[in-house]
């Protein structure tokens, strides 16, 4: 899971490498995931961007996105990041995660089914 925020507080940059703890909220279902702040920087103007990721979403929260329209997100910890976020929630629009994601499993299941085949051309 990759997870992109945004803070005008340069202060931010502090916690690369540390674990925050993101609130996931998809259409009502509230879950708590752990992402660690890859990478913050000072990236557009005044505005510090902050990288999150490092974790595998589980069959279930998948299942809740495939079949939901958004989800919202907050951090909530550590608090001293909490505060320092000027938008404290954002939500996505879930309208395309479906379909692609559909497709993202067609093609594996495509090159699954061609591993191990040999394939000519005649050029």
């Amino acid at each position: 899971m990759w997870l992109v925020f945004s803070s005008y507080d340069e202060k931010v940059i502090d916690f690369i490498d540390e674990e925050v703890v993101v609130l996931l909220n998809i259409d009502g279902v509230v879950c708590e995931v752990e992402l660690v702040m890859l990478y913050a920087a000072d990236t557009i103007g005044l505005t510090n961007i902050m990288y999150f990721s490092n974790w595998v979403a589980g069959e279930m929260l998948i299942a809740a996105l495939m079949k939901s329209h958004n989800v919202t997100v907050q951090i909530i910890e550590p608090r001293e990041l909490a505060v320092l976020m000027d938008i404290k929630k954002d939500t996505f629009d879930l309208g395309g995660f479906a379909a692609s994601r559909k497709k993202a499993e067609k093609m594996c299941e495509d090159a699954e089914s061609l591993s191990g085949a040999i394939v000519f051309n005649d050029r």
